[in-house]
């Protein structure tokens, strides 16, 4: 509260030189009872404030300075932060759906476990940004700039619209982005093309995978608990380590797959092309080992 008051002090002295256009009435208010439910902030000075839990709903904080500011826990739903610089703030568990964030400066800005989904990223900047177990669905991030593959880590996406800068590694298929530790529980991919794909440490636990081309792709450590494979083509891919729990894999082509390590204990394997497929220490659909292939 301490560091809210003084940069609110700050932030007031300097309307009276006209170097911002919010509402000094709401600052104070901001100030009095950490709360601000839609009102004017636009161009406010809150570099380092600490607005912690604060509820700011519906609040227009367009072209504000929040560089460095702690907004954990912060309550910005409905927000309007176009144009925003909230460079290495801390947002984390904050929540910002339905949050316009266009042309938002969020470099090096922790968004740990923060709800984006249904949030304007158009034209944001995210270099080095956190987006680990980041909410993202139905996010448009048209646009979005310099999204590094750390930041990715179990982000959770889906009906994404735009065409964001993704990463090496990290693509957009059907409004999802896949790649490396991607959580895609539930997601559908079926149909889809996700040849050679980096999906390493992934979450597809429950997706339906069927019909997909996923020849060669890097499916270690994944876990597809529950998913949908039937007629996957799932040749020469790399399944080592990987938790097959009662998946569907009826009909799918597993000629040459790196089955090393894997748990298909209740796993469908009906008419499964099996050809080539290394089996070492691997758990079977009855719960034995085979470790035929070491």
């Amino acid at each position: 509260m301490k560091r809210l008051l003084a940069t609110v002090a700050v932030a007031a002295a300097l309307v009276g030189s006209n170097a911002s256009a919010f509402d000094p009435a709401d600052l104070k208010k901001l100030k009095e009872t950490n709360e601000c439910i839609e009102c004017d902030l636009t161009g406010a000075d809150l570099r380092g404030a600490d607005l912690s839990d604060t509820n700011l709903f519906g609040a227009n904080l367009s072209g504000a300075d929040l560089t460095g500011a702690y907004l954990f826990g912060a309550d910005l739903r409905g927000a309007d932060l176009s144009d925003t610089n909230l460079s290495v703030a801390e947002l984390q568990g904050a929540n910002l759906s339905d949050t316009n964030l266009s042309g938002a400066q969020l470099s090096y800005t922790n968004l740990t476990d923060v709800d984006l989904s249904s949030a304007d990223l158009s034209n944001a900047t995210l270099n080095d940004a956190s987006l680990t177990r980041t909410n993202l669905s139905d996010a448009n991030l048209k646009d979005a700039k310099e999204v590094n593959s750390a930041a990715l880590n179990l982000v959770s996406s889906g009906s994404i619209e735009g065409n964001p800068i993704l990463p090496q590694d990290y693509s957009l298929v059907k409004g999802f982005i896949v790649g490396p530790r991607a959580k895609l529980s539930n997601a559908d991919l079926s149909d889809t093309n996700l040849f050679g794909a980096e999906l390493y440490g992934a979450y597809l636990n429950d997706a339906n995978l069927s019909g997909a081309d996923l020849r060669g792709a890097n499916l270690t450590g994944a876990n597809l608990t529950g998913a949908y494979l039937s007629d996957t083509d799932l040749s020469g891919v790399v399944l080592r380590g990987a938790i097959l729990h009662r998946a569907d894999l009826s009909d799918t082509n597993l000629k040459d797959a790196n089955l090393q390590g894997a748990y298909l204990k209740g796993a469908k394997l009906d008419n499964a092309i099996m050809d080539g497929a290394i089996l070492c220490n691997t758990t079977m659909p009855d719960g034995s080992v085979i470790n035929s292939g070491c």
